[in-house]
């Protein structure tokens, strides 16, 4: 009996401990790989898998500092994944009111705005899988490589 309860406490410490430590970077995995894919709903879904994988491997992770860098590898191979499968790429998401006042702001007008949009969407659509990666790693979670090592 005071083995199971052990155990259980375990299972909850882990639980517990797995919940707080993706809930503290849950926005910023979502805003990533809904930059890599294009889509919200399957970027949820990406969150979703890339949360079952880790929890599978969570027992192994010897540091938990490097959690969220370890999640974000799982995500992003899984995002990787899931656009060599559709062979569709689109990176950036449509652009939404507040980018166009943003640019209308600038002095910038709305046609400009989305023409320029536009032929960026295109440019990286037009990227293998793995570049997309990059540009959504670079430029949307601001990631920088250390000198001489790749991004992803």
């Amino acid at each position: 009996m005071l083995a199971s309860r052990t155990v259980r406490a375990t299972m909850d410490d882990r639980a517990t401990a797995f919940s707080a430590l993706l809930e503290r970077g849950l926005d910023a995995h979502y805003r990533l790989a809904s930059a890599i894919l294009g889509d919200r709903i399957e970027a949820e879904d990406a969150v979703h898998d890339a949360a079952l994988v880790a929890w599978r491997g969570f027992a192994g992770l010897r540091d938990r500092d490097r959690f969220d860098a370890w999640f974000g590898r799982i995500l992003v191979n899984g995002c990787r994944d899931r656009l060599r499968t559709r062979r569709r790429r689109p990176v950036v998401e449509p652009l939404g009111d507040a980018d166009l006042r943003a640019g209308a702001s600038a002095g910038e007008d709305r046609t400009a705005t989305f023409a320029r949009r536009d032929e960026l969407e295109r440019a990286v659509a037009a990227l293998d899988p793995d570049h997309a990666v990059v540009v959504a790693l670079r430029y949307y979670a601001d990631h920088v490589a250390p000198r001489g090592r790749p991004i992803a």
